[in-house]
């Protein structure tokens, strides 16, 4: 899957796609036509279906099934953040910090302990064998 990590300032994101036993590095992360950011957990191709309605490309809300699965985060130039789930509905997020994918949890406590969303996928890394040890990162 992936890990994505968001700060409060930075979104994080590491470069591991896997497709049955085999894996490929690339980006994860998207800046919006609006100016916000975005990175999704999913398919990629799911994924850049959100990123075309997101970025108003597409005006249908694209439809994710069950079996593919999803989680997003939508960080708005205001820097408000939102939870996507695969029925696209914003979730707003309350809290400072926040990460999704298979390596999540490692990189909560790693956010919690103070480190950066970066560093925390980095940690993920090294527990998480659907994360990958390079890391991307956008600020808003």
């Amino acid at each position: 899957m992936t890990t994505i990590a968001w700060d409060g300032k930075t979104l994080a994101a590491d470069s591991r796609y896997v497709n049955g036993n085999t894996a490929w590095r690339g980006g994860k992360l998207y800046r919006l036509a609006n100016g916000g950011l975005f990175a999704g957990c999913s398919d990629a191709g799911a994924v850049n279906a959100v990123v075309e309605w997101l970025n108003g490309v597409e005006k249908q809300k694209p439809v994710i099934d069950k079996e593919t699965g999803f989680a997003g985060l939508l960080i708005r130039a205001d820097k408000s953040v939102w939870y996507l789930d695969r029925y696209l509905s914003p979730q707003a997020v309350s809290q400072s910090f926040i990460a999704i994918g298979s390596g999540r949890d490692f990189a909560l406590a790693a956010m919690h302990l103070g480190r950066s969303a970066a560093a925390a996928v980095e940690v993920a890394s090294v527990f998480d064998i659907y994360t990958d040890s390079l890391v991307t990162s956008l600020e808003l």
